[in-house]
């Protein structure tokens, strides 16, 4: 749906970056043990890179940017540890993405928030300049957190449209 919104509204050259955090259980793993890499090498996080740590793991891994990605690219990713279960329906997305002809890459600094985020997280790019277009993101924890009694599926995205420049 995202993809034909954008394209309707004239951005031809999209690619879809994706990541998947896994549920609370695969989140908390995941937030110890890159807490505890970044700790352990924080003597080669420069000045800014240090601060982002400081703001938080989420912070260093989705600002850090070129700054950080040195460590970072040696760092623990959420994917690392997904569940079987959790590793078959990200493999179903991307069997989905590809049989729609969809250009993706997995990319492990998209995150969503971590307030309320859950498995599948996304930015939608344009291709040549890499501005985002559309982001998203589940939030299947987010009704129990709010005091449903189970939890409750539900995603959403944000898409960034252009101003119609033609009066």
């Amino acid at each position: 749906t995202i993809q034909t919104i954008l394209r309707e509204d004239g951005s031809e050259n999209i690619t879809l970056l994706i990541n998947n955090m896994g549920g609370k259980d695969t989140q908390t793993q995941f937030n110890r043990e890159a807490t505890g890499f970044f700790r352990k090498n924080i003597s080669l996080l420069n000045a800014t890179c240090r601060q982002y740590f400081k703001d938080g793991l989420h912070t260093l891994i989705t600002q850090g940017g070129d700054n950080c990605k040195i460590l970072k690219e040696h760092a623990p990713e959420p994917m690392d540890f997904l569940n079987e279960e959790g590793r078959a329906k990200f493999k179903e997305i991307i069997e989905y993405l590809e049989s729609f002809d969809m250009p993706y890459e997995i990319n492990s600094s998209i995150l969503g928030d971590p307030n309320y985020s859950t498995h599948t997280t996304f930015h939608i790019v344009d291709t040549d300049t890499r501005k985002v277009l559309a982001a998203g993101s589940r939030y299947n924890m987010l009704a129990k957190k709010l005091g449903a009694r189970r939890e409750i599926s539900a995603m959403s995205a944000n898409v960034w449209l252009q101003k119609n420049k033609t009066v």
